[in-house]
């Protein structure tokens, strides 16, 4: 398929982002894929000057989509299951490619990790789905909106404006059906649906092995998540 305008997978860490890359790069011809190298460090969309319309997945904010003048997609997870497997990844990244580095994130206990001040740590677990879709997913672009008096409720309320815009909205708990979703989308009826999700976290820690402390300081991390993960879930519904 040749592309008429922009297109943007906001790809939300650990939330099943790698095999659904991999499912829209094949409704596109290769060559309207932008270089995701490119994409790593969080341009602004007015600096890349792409030479056509083309396919941008990375961990990309809205802010990113609206300059591109993009139809977007996004792919969110239930809060604490994104943040447990986000841990365990950083414990077990395995040959892949980690969130975090292992620099800062290794050997960190639960509760190290989940109270640690560490700007990478915190801007992959402080509400970071609801940034993302807000706004954006770095920890400078935080800085930035929080210095200029952003407040969570606000970014929380723009966050599922926002969401009402995407033209694919999924949840992990229904790939299956995100999958139908975006192959619709590009009119690929007949499209192979993937059957697995790529890039599953290794030794997995579980809820309810956690303490009692643990399971606070989680939930201390997505308390503006769950308002967004609702109207996602309502928006997937069939």
């Amino acid at each position: 398929m040749t592309l008429s305008k922009n297109i943007v997978f906001v790809h939300v860490p650990k939330a099943g982002g790698s095999s659904v890359r991999s499912f829209i790069a094949r409704q596109v011809n290769r060559d309207d894929i932008f270089p995701e190298t490119e994409l790593h460090h969080f341009p602004r969309y007015e600096r890349l000057e792409p030479r056509a319309p083309m396919l941008f997945m990375s961990h990309l904010g809205f802010e990113f989509v609206r300059a591109a003048q993009a139809d977007c997609f996004v792919l969110m997870r239930h809060p604490i299951e994104r943040l447990l497997s986000l841990y365990s990844y950083s414990q077990h990244p395995g040959g892949n490619v980690p969130v975090i580095s292992p620099q800062i994130s290794s050997g960190k206990t639960v509760l190290e990790f989940f109270n640690s001040d560490h700007p990478a740590i915190r801007m992959n677990i402080d509400n970071a789905q609801t940034w993302q879709i807000a706004s954006g997913y770095s920890a400078r672009h935080r800085e930035l909106r929080l210095k200029n008096g952003a407040t969570m409720d606000r970014i929380s309320a723009q966050a599922i404006r926002n969401l009402g815009e995407f033209q694919v909205v999924g949840t992990l708990e229904d790939m299956p059906g995100f999958y139908r979703s975006v192959a619709a989308y590009f009119g690929n009826h007949d499209a192979d649906l993937p059957d697995r999700v790529q890039n599953k976290s290794q030794k997995r820690v579980l809820w309810k092995e956690l303490s009692e402390a643990e399971k606070t300081a989680i939930e201390r991390c997505v308390s503006d998540e769950w308002a967004l993960y609702d109207a996602a879930r309502s928006l997937s519904a069939p």
